[in-house]
């Protein structure tokens, strides 16, 4: 069986939204699903890096210029979401509404919403 490119690009980003979900105030290194979303994602990518780096450096920073644990969750999940939607963005994909839903519920949408 082949997946199309369209199926595993929102198969990768999927990964990537629900890996936010799961973050809490505490740094962590993120895992061989996260690597594995980005290495595809930037291979169908523009080939700006900078989403892509900030992504992953975001759920590794201690940010140790706050103590307090919600503001560190608070910045940790702003900055992977704006990252996110850059990532999106350099693959051919506007973050929708639609396009969060479906990813947050593991359901790809109709094809048009998806769709280059």
């Amino acid at each position: 069986m082949r997946l199309r490119s369209t199926r595993l690009r929102w198969l990768a980003l999927a990964i990537l939204y629900n890996v936010i979900d799961d973050t809490g105030p505490d740094a962590f290194e993120p895992g061989l699903d996260v690597r594995l979303a980005l290495a595809i994602l930037y291979a169908m990518s523009d080939g700006d890096r900078e989403p892509f780096d900030d992504y992953w450096n975001g759920l590794r920073d201690p940010l140790d210029y706050t103590d307090r644990d919600g503001e560190r969750e608070y910045i940790r999940h702003t900055r992977a979401r704006t990252n996110l939607t850059g990532i999106a963005r350099r693959v051919g994909l506007h973050m929708t509404w639609q396009l969060m839903e479906s990813l947050g519920k593991g359901r790809k949408p109709k094809r048009d919403s998806v769709s280059d």
